[in-house]
């Protein structure tokens, strides 16, 4: 594998998948329906468009990816049938196929170039985030008399899911820059860290934290060789946000004369003690799970009216998946989790003073996101996915290239037509679903769509693919 390489064709591609993203941060600004429903359509088009034009390409697979990808897809369509609603459980399937599909194809080849080029659109991605919520920093000191940390922090439904996507990129890419003796744009990408951290901390979002605490242990242990550089990058970065956070939040109000209570209450004076809420719901899911232990009660269906009283999902994904798809899989998706993660350790130890630098990023982030995922929603939200999906997606490439005995081969073009019909079907209905919640002007006040839409909750009354029409008879739970 070359490692310093300029590949202009992969250069191409890494601009073309930048305004993918931009359009993802910026389209449901100017569109006609909830914000985070708009976010939902445009990562599951992004994802749509990256298979369609990877997988006529020159796409290999082993036949343990196959199978894979098969039973995620075949084990989905089964947990269905037994579903309170198939038709909303089928999507999740349909979604988690597509998330699954794309991580595997989406690079063909890694390289050191590749990484620098995900490593500046993730700044330059967050660098749009930033100047927004500055801005709006900014004229909150010149116009308002109270410091409300909700009305700073732009670009997402909830300011816990921009700290949850920072919880992917922000490790990302303090492993990235932590790992380069003279980077190019080391001020540039240093400075956004900063500036990230400290907005995650406005935020006050405790699963940000834990996700990072944890990425600290997980690269002690994966990538050794570079956990002191990647400790005190964090630590470093860390301070310097923590320094921020004092000036936005304490110093600044005082200084132009603000309420800062609200603020204040939402970061430093939170009583962390407090579960809010979640002790009560993981153990209503684990009942949910124990009822229904070998298939679930279908996939997305925690998110079902009367199922978890107000909340959409258990926050914890682990506790999701024995709900929704049954303890069985759930076992053995835990067990992948450890054979993978033993499997990585060791190819990167084969070679460390090459692959720890390119291994290091991806697995900052894949532990920090974990952890977030345990106590928070890290994994249902659009944005989230996306990003996921890009950065285990590089991780899938330099899996291929460290394993070049493996037997791999390219799909006929009608077997990857047929992978298709999934992805393109989730297309199409999460397409239709937000035209016609576009024309119901409903927008933010429809409480009736799914868990990683709207507000979360799947009415028991209402029309699939109109989420605003009443149907004739309602879902019995049983």
């Amino acid at each position: 594998m070359k490692i310093n390489s300029i590949d202009i064709d992969n250069n191409k591609k890494s601009i073309a998948l930048f305004f993918l993203l931009l359009i993802t941060s910026l389209a449901p600004f100017s569109m006609a329906t909830s914000f985070h429903d708009s976010q939902r359509l445009i990562a599951t088009l992004v994802i749509t468009i990256i298979l369609i034009i990877r997988l006529v390409a020159d796409t290999i697979f082993s036949k343990e990816t196959l199978r894979f990808i098969f039973t995620i897809l075949a084990w989905g369509a089964y947990v269905s049938t037994q579903s309170l609603a198939y038709e909303w459980s089928l999507v999740e399937v349909s979604l988690f196929f597509s998330v699954s599909l794309t991580i595997l194809v989406i690079f063909k080849t890694p390289s050191l170039w590749l990484l620098t080029k995900l490593a500046l659109i993730f700044t330059a991605i967050q660098l749009v985030y930033i100047v927004a919520d500055y801005i709006n920093y900014a004229l909150t000191l010149a116009i308002s008399e109270k410091l409300n940390v909700w009305e700073i922090i732009d670009g997402f439904s909830n300011i816990r899911f921009y700290a949850q996507f920072l919880s992917w990129t922000l490790p990302f890419l303090i492993g990235f820059v932590s790992t380069q003796e003279k980077p190019n744009f080391q001020k540039f990408i240093t400075a956004i860290i900063i500036l990230s951290w400290t907005l995650a901390l406005v935020s006050g979002t405790r699963a940000f934290i834990l996700g990072m605490t944890f990425s600290l242990l997980s690269v002690f242990i994966i990538t050794p060789n570079l956990w002191r550089r990647y400790a005190t990058w964090t630590l470093l970065t860390g301070l310097a946000g923590i320094i921020g956070y004092i000036m936005l939040v304490l110093i600044l109000p005082n200084v132009f004369g603000l309420d800062n209570n609200a603020a204040l209450n939402s970061t430093i004076d939170r009583d962390f003690t407090n579960s809010s809420g979640r002790i009560r719901i993981w153990i209503d899911t684990l009942n949910v799970a124990m009822s229904h232990p070998y298939t679930g009660i279908g996939p997305m269906m925690t998110a079902m009216e009367g199922i978890l009283g107000k909340v959409a999902h258990p926050h914890n994904f682990l506790l999701q998946l024995m709900a929704e798809w049954g303890i069985p899989f759930t076992v053995g998706f835990m067990a992948l989790t450890i054979y993978l993660s033993l499997k990585w350790r060791k190819l990167i130890s084969e070679n460390p003073a090459e692959r720890e630098i390119l291994a290091l990023p991806v697995t900052a982030a894949i532990s920090s996101a974990i952890a977030a995922g345990l106590v928070d929603g890290v994994m249902v939200m659009p944005v989230s996915l996306l990003y996921m999906t890009i950065i285990f997606g590089f991780g899938a490439a330099l899996w291929r290239a460290w394993t070049p005995q493996v037997q791999r081969f390219r799909l006929p073009i009608e077997l990857s037509s047929l992978l298709l019909i999934p992805v393109l079907s989730l297309a199409i209905i999460t397409t239709i679903q937000w035209i016609n919640i576009a024309q119901s002007n409903q927008g933010l006040s429809s409480a009736f769509t799914p868990r990683f839409w709207l507000n979360g909750k799947i009415s028991q009354d209402n029309e699939f693919l109109n989420p605003t029409q009443t149907k004739r008879h309602n879902v019995v739970l049983r």
